[in-house]
C-alpha cells in the first residue's frame, strides 16, 4: 500500500511538472502575449498566476529537508539567508526595495532545486522531459517567428516578444538536445535530437538572441568534448575545421548572409554589443568616483535606469561592494560549481542540470536578470539541477 501511495504521489508530481513546463513555455506564445497586452498586464502574462500556483503546489509536494545534507545546497541556503538579511537592511536603512526582486528570484530558484531533488528521475524520464520541454520551446519560438517576424528572415529591428528570455529557453533546448544526441541509447532519439537542435539554432539566429547563441555554443562544445574520447574529439575538430575552410568559398550566399545579418545587422553593424560596452564603461566610471564603490547608487532606489546588461556589474553598480557582496558571492559560487561539474560530469544525461544552469550563467554576462529570472525561462534548469545533485550525491 505504501509503495502504491508513493508511486501515486510521484505521478502527481510529474503531472504538475509537465503542466508547469507547458505554462512556462506557452507564456511566450504570441497569442498569449497579445491577450496579456489587451488585458493591460503590466508584467508577465495572463498565465503568470497559473505558473506561480503550479510552481508553489509542486514545491509543497516536494518539500524535504534531506537535501540540506548536500554541501552545495547547504551553502546555497546559507548564502541565500545572507542575501535576505542584507535585503532587509537595505530597505530599512535606505528605503530601497529593489533588492527584494532579486531576493525573490533566488528563493524561487532554491525552491526549484528542492523540487528536482524529490522528483525520481531516471534516464528515460530525463530524455522525455528534455524532449517535451524542447518541443514546447521550439514550437512557441516558431510561432513567434511566423507571427512577428513574418518567416525565417532576419530583420534589422527587433520584433520578437521577450526576445532575450525566449532566447535563453532556446539555448537551453539546444544544449539539452546535444546532451540527448551524445548520450541517448536509441538511435531514433539521437536523430530527433539533432533535428530539434538545428530547428532551435535557426530560430535563435532569426530572433537574434546573440547572448543565448553564444551560451549554447560554449556549453554545447563542452558537452560534446566531454562525451567524446580525446583523440576522437581532436579528429572531429580537425575534420570540421578543414570542411569549413574548404566549403567557405562556395558556401551559398543565403547561409552566410543569414548568419551575418543575425549577428551584425541593424545597430550591431556599428556596435556588436548593442551599446552594452558603453553602459559598462559608464557603470565602472560611476563606481570609481568618490565612495560609490562601497555603496554604489543604493540611495537612488532606481529600478531600470540604467539597465546594465550584466548581472554581476548591475548588482555592484546598484549596491556597491558592501551590500552586493552576498549576491556576488552566491553568483560566483554557482558559476564555479557549475563549470566544475559540467567539465567533470560522468553521466551527462542523468546529470544534465549542471550544463543547463551553466547556460543561464553564461547568458548573465549579457543580461541583467539572469541567471535567476524570469522564472518562466530559468526554473526548469534549476529543477533539473536539483535532480542532478541528488543523483550525483
Amino acid at each position: 500500500m505504501k509503495k502504491k501511495k508513493a508511486l501515486s504521489l510521484n505521478g502527481i508530481r510529474f503531472t504538475l511538472l509537465f503542466l508547469l513546463m507547458a505554462l512556462m513555455t506557452f507564456s511566450y506564445h504570441p497569442a498569449i502575449i497579445d491577450v496579456s497586452r489587451a488585458a493591460d498586464q503590466s508584467s508577465g502574462t495572463v498565465l503568470s498566476n497559473l505558473v506561480l500556483v503550479s510552481f508553489l503546489a509542486l514545491s509543497l509536494l516536494c518539500l524535504s529537508f534531506s537535501s540540506l545534507k548536500i554541501r552545495f545546497i547547504g551553502n546555497y541556503l546559507y548564502l541565500l539567508l545572507l542575501v535576505i538579511i542584507v535585503a532587509i537592511a537595505v530597505y530599512a536603512i535606505f528605503s530601497n526595495k529593489i533588492i527584494f526582486n532579486t531576493t525573490r528570484d533566488i528563493i524561487m530558484s532554491f525552491l526549484a532545486i528542492m523540487i528536482g531533488w524529490r522528483l525520481k528521475f531516471n534516464e528515460n524520464r530525463v530524455v522525455a522531459v528534455l524532449f517535451v520541454y524542447s518541443i514546447f520551446v521550439i514550437f512557441n519560438g516558431l510561432m513567434q517567428v511566423l507571427t512577428n517576424v513574418g518567416g525565417f528572415v532576419v530583420v534589422e529591428q527587433y520584433v520578437t516578444d521577450a526576445k532575450n528570455s525566449l532566447g535563453a529557453m532556446l539555448g537551453t533546448a539546444i544544449v539539452a538536445m546535444i546532451i540527448v544526441w551524445r548520450n541517448a541509447e536509441k538511435h531514433l532519439s539521437q536523430w530527433a535530437a539533432i533535428v530539434f537542435a538545428l530547428f532551435g539554432l535557426i530560430i535563435i539566429l532569426t530572433i537574434r538572441a546573440r547572448g543565448a547563441l553564444l551560451a549554447a555554443m560554449v556549453v554545447g562544445l563542452i558537452v560534446f568534448f566531454n562525451s567524446t574520447k580525446r583523440k576522437n574529439g581532436v579528429l572531429v575538430v580537425a575534420i570540421v575545421t578543414c570542411l569549413i575552410l574548404v566549403l567557405f568559398p562556395i558556401m551559398p550566399d543565403f547561409i552566410y548572409n543569414y548568419v551575418y545579418d543575425s549577428l551584425f545587422s541593424g545597430s550591431q553593424e556599428y556596435d556588436v554589443s548593442s551599446g552594452r560596452l558603453r553602459v559598462y564603461r559608464y557603470a565602472i566610471d560611476t563606481l570609481i568616483q568618490g565612495n560609490n564603490i562601497w555603496l554604489g547608487n543604493i540611495r537612488l532606489n532606481f529600478e531600470r535606469d540604467p539597465w546594465i546588461h550584466n548581472y554581476a556589474l548591475l548588482q555592484l553598480y546598484r549596491y556597491g561592494i558592501l551590500f552586493s557582496l552576498p549576491l556576488l558571492a552566491l553568483f560566483l559560487y554557482l558559476l564555479f560549481y557549475m563549470v566544475k561539474k559540467t567539465i567533470k560530469t560522468k553521466n551527462q544525461l542523468i546529470e544534465c542540470g549542471f550544463p543547463l544552469v551553466l547556460v543561464l550563467l553564461v547568458i548573465s554576462f549579457f543580461e541583467p536578470t539572469f541567471p535567476y529570472s524570469p522564472g518562466t525561462a530559468t526554473l526548469f534548469n534549476y529543477i533539473l539541477l536539483g535532480s542532478s545533485l541528488n543523483i550525483n550525491y
